[in-house]
């Protein structure tokens, strides 16, 4: 009983997170479209070098997991975990923002701007991320417990079996 309501809640769950994950990639779609916007004020050159910077991304290498006994239970979706996997990433978006990297036909001004914007599409495309990474971490937990729930019926049946087995042999 309890296996079966944990799927019907993942099941909702499951059905609920798509939307807001179309929801969240539509508004990024937006934030990105109305970039150029934003920057209409500039000439057609300064305008190109903005629009490769803001879709420029650091790399920034993925750290391996350790699997122990507290992380055992955050294989549970529903779990809400500590450690920020993207902490890196916004660290090299921060060393991006800042003036070094700033070209020299922009002014500070005109650069804060930018790294607003910026920030605000990246903060956007981790929103994004995260709801994807959502899904499917709800995706694998809904079927791991139907596996385990198929795994308890097919014990339960052999146990059955056996239990008519022994009464047919006492009879």
């Amino acid at each position: 009983m309890f296996s079966f309501s944990l799927i019907v809640f993942s099941s909702v769950w499951i059905s609920f997170c798509p939307v807001l994950c179309v929801d969240t990639t539509a508004l990024d779609k937006v934030i990105e479209k109305q970039f150029k916007k934003d920057f209409a004020d500039l000439d057609a050159f300064t305008l190109d070098v903005l629009v490769k910077l803001y879709k420029r991304r650091p790399k920034v290498t993925k750290q391996k997991i350790v699997t122990n006994e507290a992380t055992a239970r955050s294989s549970n979706p529903f779990h809400v975990k500590v450690e920020d996997p993207d902490k890196a990433f916004l660290e090299a978006m921060t060393e991006l923002d800042s003036d070094i990297h700033r070209p020299d036909i922009l002014e500070a001004d005109t650069w804060e701007r930018f790294v607003e914007a910026r920030t605000f599409k990246v903060e956007s495309e981790l929103k994004v991320k995260h709801h994807n990474q959502k899904i499917q971490d709800l995706n694998n937990y809904l079927q791991r417990l139907g596996d385990d729930d198929d795994c308890m019926k097919s014990r339960i049946e052999k146990a059955f079996q056996q239990l008519n087995d022994l009464r047919e042999k006492k009879l």
